[in-house]
């Protein structure tokens, strides 16, 4: 696995992972005016910037070819990052 690869295999898993947390906080939490009420559109774009850039930005810096583990992590990365904040 290349960095480059590393780095497309995160930022789709995160980006899709996010996309699904909005479409339930969106049209299901916050349905109808209550969504630009709350002020949560800001919050969750500040979640999906950081998610989005940081998360696979750091992989790629950290990824060490062949080491043991990596499908995991490069995996279980983007399951992680929304539930730890």
């Amino acid at each position: 696995m290349t960095r480059a690869r590393l780095f497309a295999l995160r930022f789709a898993a995160t980006a899709s992972l996010l996309l699904l947390a909005f479409v339930l906080v969106r049209f299901l939490w916050f349905a109808d005016g209550y969504f630009a009420i709350s002020g949560i559109g800001k919050l969750f774009l500040v979640l999906v910037a950081v998610n989005v850039v940081v998360g696979p930005g750091l992989s790629t810096l950290v990824f060490i070819p062949g080491k043991k583990g990596l499908k995991y992590q490069a995996g279980a990365g983007p399951v992680r990052s929304p539930v730890h904040g």
